[in-house]
């Protein structure tokens, strides 16, 4: 049996161009299939960033509570608030936050300079103070219940009253207020200007934006 050898002649190669000069190419690449991706898939990154901000407001603890209008201990109950409108109210507020949010789709550079800036809930939450769902009418006034939420921490709020679960009972038909004692919003919930619910709910989320962009970087 014959068996045919094949020649193979070495090759070499050289580069010509400077270590700086290949880089460039490489970066105006890089920044060329950026380009393509961010300006073909704007209006998608917009609705994805979006979308993960409403996850990441209607998870925090506080909207949870907010939301659940059959527990008692909840701040639904705590707050008073109408029954069968906190599920709405808790959504309408993470439809506030989203709709705060502003992408801008940078141009990236040949020093890959650019990309996303993702801004996102005035720092004032004129936004969210405005709403009227943040208000409940009372006897005699008016209780903005979500600015006790977002700023007033652990501050006493109500004296001479505190809250008992009460399934049936009071607007929210959760609980009432009784003569004694004194109310404050309950600790683990309780939020400043610097640090509430929404603040919280932007901590740590780089792992999330990550896994978005390797998503689209892979379409």
């Amino acid at each position: 049996m014959t068996i045919p050898i094949i020649n193979v002649t070495k090759l070499s190669l050289k580069l010509t161009d400077s270590n700086k000069a290949i880089q460039d190419k490489v970066n105006i690449a890089i920044a060329e299939h950026l380009n393509d991706i961010f300006s073909s898939q704007k209006s998608y990154i917009n609705s994805a960033i979006s979308d993960l901000i409403g996850i990441w407001v209607r998870s925090q603890p506080e909207m949870v509570s907010l939301a659940m209008s059959k527990d008692d201990s909840s701040l639904a109950g705590q707050f008073g608030l109408p029954s069968g409108t906190s599920s709405v109210i808790a959504q309408t507020i993470a439809n506030a936050v989203q709709q705060s949010t502003k992408v801008t789709v940078n141009k990236v550079d040949h020093k890959l300079r650019g990309g996303i800036t993702l801004e996102c809930q005035p720092s004032h939450f004129s936004n969210l103070l405005g709403m009227s769902e943040g208000h409940v009418t009372i006897v005699g006034g008016d209780l903005h219940w979500l600015r006790w939420l977002l700023e007033s921490g652990n501050k006493i709020l109500v004296v001479n009253y505190h809250y008992t679960p009460a399934s049936g009972f009071g607007r929210s038909r959760l609980g009432v207020m009784k003569k004694g004692g004194a109310w404050r919003v309950p600790p683990e919930f309780a939020g400043t200007i610097e640090d509430n619910f929404v603040t919280r709910a932007f901590k740590n989320k780089q792992d999330d934006l990550n896994a978005l962009f390797g998503r689209i970087l892979k379409s």
